[in-house]
């Protein structure tokens, strides 16, 4: 899989596989091209449960989308020259353990490789690129 998303001029770029299973080791090439502030960038695999509650109203029905993260593993972390272009591999494990990806009604577990591009003071840029983790 290679994506490429761009936002306020940076542009992120990831090179992985678009389905992984549990207990496999997931490699990651990735690329910031024009992110003139950035100076750290960070990239990781990141499972969530992300979960649908509906509320009824007399008005209608809302519903509200809660995210949590049960799963954060790095995969890379740079720190570069202001204004260069940063690129880098890395890998990490997916462990046996933890949950595949599914979707239900209300409820999903979600994967996705996550590259935050930061400067010192400041968040820049965080682009998420799904992949399906398979038992």
């Amino acid at each position: 899989m290679l994506r490429v998303l761009g936002f306020g001029g940076a542009r992120v770029r990831v090179t992985a596989p678009s389905v992984a299973r549990l207990g496999e080791t997931l490699e990651v090439a990735w690329r910031v091209e024009r992110a003139p502030e950035a100076t750290i960038v960070t990239v990781s695999l990141v499972g969530a449960e992300v979960a649908s509650r509906r509320y009824s109203a007399r008005t209608g029905i809302s519903v509200v989308t809660e995210r949590n993260n049960f799963a954060v593993r790095p995969i890379d972390r740079r720190v570069c020259a202001r204004g260069a272009e940063a690129h880098g591999r890395g890998a990490t494990e997916i462990p046996a353990d933890l949950v595949p990806s599914l979707a239900g009604k209300l409820n999903q577990v979600v994967w996705a490789v996550t590259v935050d591009v930061s400067s010192a003071t400041e968040m820049i840029v965080r682009e998420e690129f799904p992949i399906t983790v398979r038992p």
